[in-house]
């Protein structure tokens, strides 16, 4: 048989077994390049999960941080009564000036500022007033009476015509929540601590607007499970920085009223300073945000509060624990591998007039 010659060799074409290797390699190589593309746009989802959520959460914290700042009790002198009450001459015989105010700012465990559990309301809770300019009229000196809550609950605000479509499907969330009623609404002066005659419950001017059918709060950012509310006081802390409540139970609490008759010392500063009618002179903030993806994964419970590990009426009550309580909270996060990021600023407030007088 003659040889064959060149070109009936490449006219002959490939054999069945090295399009066979052809065929593997290219599957190999597309296998290769599919899973560096899913592993990329993985990646990218996440991270834009994180951005999104993180960045609500950031946005929530500045303005909660520009709204704290701006507190005001517009506080002023007056005749006041041995108890610190308003007097009149010739009628209560009054003791003699003291700052007053109508005002008020309160901040502690938001269960027992809101009446509701520690799971719904973790952390704490700040209600004060603030010239925010929010009514019918917009004048910028305006007051309103605003606050900041983390609560659990769906989505709120949001049209019927979306709510009652087929398929829809309620997303519960744990929340940051601004409380703000417009400036024609203000009603501290009729049901405040310092209304007169006293109020049943002088904590309605910010309850009744909350826990209302058609409530005047409204989410700042999706994902906050606590908020952290450390009042400090100038020249009135221990040696770890901490302020100390005169003879109260909780010498070391994060509760702040300024129409609470309470004073503070300490082994530094022995004399006892009232801060009543005063503001604190700032705060200290921290936030803890939950990743979105983790968030959907805990939205399995629904309506019932998902357990995250750690109980919210347990920890953040004493302020000298307040490291080892967000070390456990991160703890347990860690072991559910629930992701978070934490938010932490001093918040100075403008309007205080801190006296020890």
């Amino acid at each position: 048989m003659a040889s064959e010659t060149h070109s009936e060799r490449r006219l002959r074409g490939f054999t069945l077994i090295e399009i066979m290797v052809a065929t593997a390699i290219l599957v190999l190589m597309m296998s290769i390049v599919f899973s560096i593309i899913n592993q990329t746009t993985d990646v990218w989802k996440k991270s834009k999960d994180r951005i999104a959520a993180y960045q609500a959460a950031r946005n929530g914290f500045d303005a909660l941080s520009r709204t704290l700042a701006q507190a005001t009790l517009n506080t002023y002198l007056a005749y006041v009564k041995a108890d610190g009450t308003l007097g009149q001459i010739g009628v209560d015989d009054p003791q003699g000036y003291a700052p007053y105010s109508e005002l008020h700012l309160i901040s502690g465990n938001s269960s027992v500022l809101l009446s509701r559990t520690a799971a719904e309301c973790p952390g704490h809770a700040v209600f004060f007033q603030a010239p925010l300019g929010h009514g019918n009229v917009r004048l910028p000196s305006l007051l309103n009476e605003t606050g900041f809550y983390t609560e659990y609950g769906t989505d709120s605000g949001l049209p019927s015509f979306l709510t009652s479509a087929p398929g829809f499907k309620a997303k519960y969330r744990f929340r940051l929540m601004q409380f703000l009623s417009r400036s024609e609404s203000l009603s501290v002066y009729a049901t405040g601590p310092s209304a007169d005659p006293a109020p049943l419950d002088p904590w309605a001017w910010f309850r009744v607007p909350i826990s209302q059918s058609e409530p005047e709060a409204f989410p700042l950012a999706d994902n906050v499970v606590l908020l952290v509310l450390q009042p400090v006081l100038p020249y009135y802390e221990d040696s770890s920085g901490l302020a100390l409540l005169a003879g109260n139970s909780t010498p070391f609490s994060y509760r702040y009223d300024s129409s609470a008759s309470v004073t503070y010392t300490t082994d530094l500063n022995p004399n006892p300073v009232s801060a009543r009618h005063q503001l604190p002179p700032a705060y200290l903030v921290t936030m803890l945000a939950l990743e979105e993806s983790s968030a959907r994964l805990l939205e399995g419970s629904g309506s019932t509060p998902p357990d995250l590990g750690f109980d919210p009426s347990l920890v953040f009550q004493d302020a000298r624990n307040y490291a080892s309580d967000l070390q456990a909270v991160e703890n347990a996060l860690r072991s559910r591998n629930i992701g978070y990021r934490i938010f932490n600023t001093r918040v100075p407030i403008k309007g205080a007039k801190w006296s020890a007088e």
